[in-house]
C-alpha cells in the first residue's frame, strides 16, 4: 500500500487490509507509548533501564554487545529506532506495559494492527505465535500521519520521528 504523504491518493495497492506478520514494525507503536508518556510528564526519558531486569534476548540490536547495563528510557527508545534493538525493546515494553502498547495503537486506530507480545528468542507454547501482526493500510496511515506530525501531539510525532532518524535501515 504506496499513498502520498497527506495519506489521501492511493498509489498502488494490493490487498493493503490483509494481516500479515509484521515482525518489528510494531515497535513504533511501543515508541509512540514512550514518547506520549514522556510529553505528559508520567514517565521520565532520564529513568534508567536496567539490562538485567529483563530476560535475555538477542538477535538484532546492540545492547546485547554493549558494556554497559544501564540506559535511559529515552536511549533505549533510540536503539529501538535505530537498530530494533530486542533487549531495549523488552525493556522498554516492561516499564510501560503491552496493555498499554495495546491500548495506544487502538486509540491511534489501529484495529488490525497490534503488537502482540514481547521479543522472545524462541516462541513457546502459550507465547503469541508472533512478535506482531498488522495491515499495510493501517501501517501506512500511520505512518503519513506520523509524518504530518498528527500522532498524539506534535510533540509526540516530534520525539518519535527523532528517534527514528537513527535508523540504519
Amino acid at each position: 500500500c504506496v499513498r502520498t504523504v497527506d495519506g489521501h491518493d492511493t498509489v498502488l495497492s494490493v490487498a493493503p487490509d490483509r494481516v500479515l506478520k509484521t515482525a518489528s514494525v510494531a515497535k513504533l507503536v511501543l515508541l509512540v507509548e514512550v514518547a506520549s508518556r514522556i510529553s505528559d510528564g508520567s514517565l521520565d526519558g532520564n529513568e534508567p533501564l536496567r539490562r538485567e531486569s529483563t530476560a535475555p534476548v538477542h538477535d538484532s540490536g546492540l545492547w546485547q554487545r554493549l558494556r554497559t547495563g544501564v540506559l535511559t528510557i529515552h536511549d533505549a527508545a533510540v536503539l529501538v529506532a535505530a537498530v530494533s534493538d530486542n533487549w531495549a525493546t523488552n525493556a522498554l515494553l516492561r516499564r510501560v506495559g503491552l496493555d498499554a502498547v495495546q491500548a495506544r495503537g487502538r486509540a491511534l486506530g489501529l484495529r488490525r494492527t497490534r503488537l502482540l507480545d514481547e521479543v522472545r528468542d524462541v516462541r513457546g507454547q502459550g507465547d503469541a505465535p508472533t512478535l506482531s501482526v498488522g495491515s499495510a493500510a493501517e501501517w501506512v496511515s500511520l505512518l503519513c500521519r506520523l509524518a504530518r506530525r498528527e500522532v498524539g501531539s506534535r510533540a509526540v510525532s516530534e520525539q518519535v520521528l527523532d528517534w527514528m532518524r537513527a535508523s540504519v535501515d
